[in-house]
């Protein structure tokens, strides 16, 4: 890590080189990472960078209660070429370049971006809504990430952070609400959340024909990483909401509350991850709050679940006498050295083929055993599925539930 940097943001206005730093500790990263956020010279470009920065700070620092903020070695003024970074070879670099409504400075920061692409590194271009694409975003980077916002250049933090492989990049919501008097503000969600790129689940939209309801629908659970809860006046009566909150619960599943005028706050919900409506629908002052709240809480719960099992896994080594000094951080998981190496994916959701598939490259590298934990399939499909890739790439598949059992058999190199 760079000097026990998790992140570095990196953030200025006008033509300079020089940049303001602040460091973040506390995060469940296997690699430092770096948003470096410049604006292009446009009129509007300069206020919104300072937005974002702002916007970038306070992400962060709300991803979970261990983040914290630390001042980097260069004490808070350094450079966006020549940073301590580059000297962290697995160290992600992002460029985020903030533009304006209208063309760029014929002095903007041309030579920086130039000199940043050379290095083989990403950029992501963040423009309003308004603003024509190839008037504003260099030739150059044209054929690279864009992410445009509408209200508030804050909208677009997360999906930045997953593009810094802060995140991941998709985000997947199931939407649980009460027929009776929820049914509408659950469909406005659901078309809210989608066209913000969110993979959501509405049981009105999404069961397929032919499939064993309950079964779909706790799949469809696991396979979140958020339910949000339409909290109506009598969603407490719902004996199908109390299943869905019960069964995220047992899965670690992050819960939160889009909450009625009049609505009941169920109590299983913390207060801090519900948000009220002032009317009952969603009005467009309400969207933007409720987007940017479900885009934060959605965010957390993923850090949550990853520092969970990361902390549960290393704690079932220690019991079962697996050597602290062999086992290290890695990309989504941990990689450990005892008689033979391990590679651990650890997935936040139950596995899928890009899991297993990312467990056996890394086991290649090192010479080792592909292992991908996390909670398991639900549908008889996906269980069969899993056993078939599991057969094809030869990486084991451990239940969660039974860390207790894998340190064991990595101890005694069962496996």
């Amino acid at each position: 890590m760079l000097n026990g940097l998790d992140v570095i943001v990196q953030s200025a206005t006008g033509t300079t080189s020089i940049a303001s730093c602040r460091g973040f500790v506390g995060l469940p990263v296997a690699h430092a990472a770096r948003f470096c956020v410049i604006e292009d010279g446009a009129p509007d470009a300069a206020s919104t960078a300072v937005r974002l920065g702002a916007a970038f700070d306070a992400a962060i620092l709300n991803l979970g209660p261990s983040v914290s903020q630390h001042t980097p070695p260069c004490n808070g003024q350094g450079h966006f070429l020549g940073c301590m970074v580059e000297n962290e070879p697995t160290a992600s670099n992002l460029l985020v370049w903030v533009t304006g409504a209208a063309p760029p400075s014929p002095a903007a920061n041309l030579d920086l971006l130039a000199n940043w692409i050379q290095r083989g590194w990403d950029v992501v271009c963040v423009l309003p809504d308004t603003a024509d694409y190839d008037s504003v975003v260099p030739a150059d980077v044209r054929d690279r990430h864009a992410i445009a916002w509408r209200q508030d250049p804050a909208e677009v933090v997360f999906d930045v952070l997953a593009r810094g492989h802060l995140l991941p990049e998709e985000n997947r919501t199931f939407v649980s609400y009460r027929r009776a008097d929820g049914r509408a503000v659950a469909e406005e969600l659901f078309h809210l959340l989608a066209e913000a790129r969110f993979e959501v689940f509405l049981d009105r939209f999404s069961l397929d024909p032919g499939v064993q309801f309950l079964e779909q629908i706790e799949q469809e659970i696991a396979d979140k990483a958020l339910l949000v809860v339409v909290e109506s006046p009598t969603i407490h009566q719902s004996t199908w909401v109390d299943q869905e909150i019960a069964f995220a619960l047992t899965r670690r599943i992050g819960i939160a509350a889009v909450s009625l005028p009049g609505g009941f706050d169920l109590p299983a919900i913390d207060d801090s991850w519900r948000v009220r409506l002032g009317s009952p629908d969603l009005q467009p002052p309400d969207e933007v709050r409720v987007l940017r709240t479900i885009r934060e809480l959605h965010a957390r719960a993923i850090v949550h679940r990853r520092e969970v099992l990361v902390a549960s896994v290393r704690a079932a080594l220690d019991v079962a006498g697996v050597p602290r000094v062999g086992v290290h951080a890695a990309p989504e998981g941990l990689d450990i050295q005892h008689d033979r190496g391990y590679a651990l994916r650890l997935a936040v959701r139950p596995p899928l083929a890009e899991d297993l598939e990312a467990a056996d490259r890394r086991a290649l590298r090192m010479s080792g055993v592909g292992v991908c934990v996390g909670s398991m399939p639900v549908s008889a499909r996906r269980k069969q599925t899993l056993g078939w890739l599991v057969q094809k790439t030869q990486v084991n598949c451990w239940d969660e539930a039974d860390l207790t059992g894998l340190a064991s058999a990595i101890r005694t190199g069962a496996i």
